[in-house]
Order: C-alpha cells, then structure tokens, then sequence
C-alpha cells in the first residue's frame, strides 16, 4: 500500500482550493440548471444568519471555536463500539475524537489569522 505524505495532502487541498476559485462561475452556471445558481452562497448566509444574527463575524467565530474547543474534552471519554474506532475498545478512553480536534485547529488557527483573540482550554490546542 502506497502512503501518502502530509505534502501531498497539502498540495491536494492547494489544487482543490484554486480549482473551486478559478471555476466559481462556471461551478454557479452548473448549480443554475439544477439549483438556484449561487454556488452555495444561500447556504452559507442562511448558516450565517442562523449562527450569527449580530452580523458579527469575529464574535461568530470565537463562539465556534470556543464550541469545538469544549468539544474536544467533551469526546475524550467516548468510548468507541461501532466502527472502526471499535476494534480499540477501552484503548480509546481518554483520546479526543480525531475530527473535532481537526476542526478545533481549523478554527483557532482562523482565529490567529483573521486576529480574533481566544485562549483554548484543551491541551491538544496549545501543542
């Protein structure tokens, strides 16, 4: 089995980046003939305005990290019996779900960059 590299997982996510740019109108001519043309755009302002009435986006999304943040020790005693995270049983006790903790760092480092000031609580953010 060949393994992939974590440089090749950032190039992935590079090229996918500027293919969704560079195609965005002709992705919206597309989501025209079977949706409303907008390329997702409804979606995420109706997400938007759901999350954040205020119209606030910092607050938004220090309000979501801090969710995700909590998240992370709230699945750290999750003990897995379905799928493939249950052939480690008891094993897995005290290991934070791996997805939360990808999008936990997602947002801070969202945080960092857009310069929203928050603090995690959780030791697998402040590595």
């Amino acid at each position: 089995m060949t393994e992939i590299t974590i440089e090749q997982i950032e190039k992935a996510i590079d090229v996918a980046s500027d293919t969704v740019i560079r195609n965005e109108i002709y992705f919206s001519d597309l989501d025209g003939l079977a949706g409303d043309g907008d390329f997702g755009t409804s979606l995420a302002t109706g997400t938007m305005k759901e999350l954040a009435p205020t119209g606030d986006a910092a607050a938004t999304l220090k309000a979501v990290t801090e969710v995700a943040d909590k998240a992370i020790d709230e699945t750290r005693n999750l003990v897995a019996h379905r799928g493939r995270a249950s052939q480690v049983g008891e094993r897995s006790a005290n290991t934070p779900d791996p997805g939360i903790v990808g999008v936990a760092t997602i947002l801070l480092d969202w945080c960092k960059h857009y310069g929203v000031d928050y603090t995690p609580t959780a030791a697998e953010l402040n590595r």
